[in-house]
């Protein structure tokens, strides 16, 4: 489970669980079966829900691998476990002082392999967003290898920081 969507998913359990317990006191309350039983299924479902992330992370079905950072400086790690598939690189610059950005900004991307070689490149002028950020850049990369590959960017000024996203491309 991604962390950003942890708060989210423990407000609708304790909501579910609330629920139930409701639904419970009142099918007690009345000796309705029904109530109970439709109780017992609400507060099974964030089980359900919290079995299936474990279990998709586990066996690895769904998403292809991720991996997630922050940066506000010029290199970043991102480790490669797959190199035989394609990667996707999304770029996302942050803006500083908590003021919107308003000019587009440019940057500068390399990423390098383990021993040293280019396996990607490129620079592009990215247009403002909503929520202090700009757009993001999007490239892919072929690993030839695995480890911790580096990611080198060139950033302008008003940037504070770049949301780095890697991802598995299915084939």
């Amino acid at each position: 489970m991604n962390p950003d969507q942890l708060p989210a998913a423990i407000v609708l359990a304790l909501i579910c669980v609330i629920l139930a317990l409701g639904l419970w006191y009142l099918g007690v309350r009345r000796g309705s079966l029904k109530a109970k039983q439709f109780a017992v299924m609400i507060g099974i479902v964030p089980v359900l829900v919290i079995g299936l992330q474990l279990a998709n992370e586990w066996f690895g079905w769904g998403n292809p691998a991720e991996f997630r950072t922050t940066t506000t400086t010029n290199e970043a790690r991102i480790p490669v476990t797959n190199p035989d598939v394609k990667h996707q690189l999304v770029l996302t610059p942050k803006a500083w002082g908590g003021k919107a950005p308003s000019e587009p900004l440019r940057l500068h991307y390399a990423v390098q392999s383990p021993k040293g070689e280019i396996l990607a490149q490129g620079e592009q002028e990215l247009a403002p967003a909503q929520k202090l950020r700009w757009s993001p850049l999007r490239a892919e990369f072929q690993p030839r290898e695995e480890g911790e590959h580096k990611l080198i960017l060139e950033v302008g000024k008003p940037a504070f920081g770049v949301d780095i996203i890697v991802r598995e491309l299915r084939k």
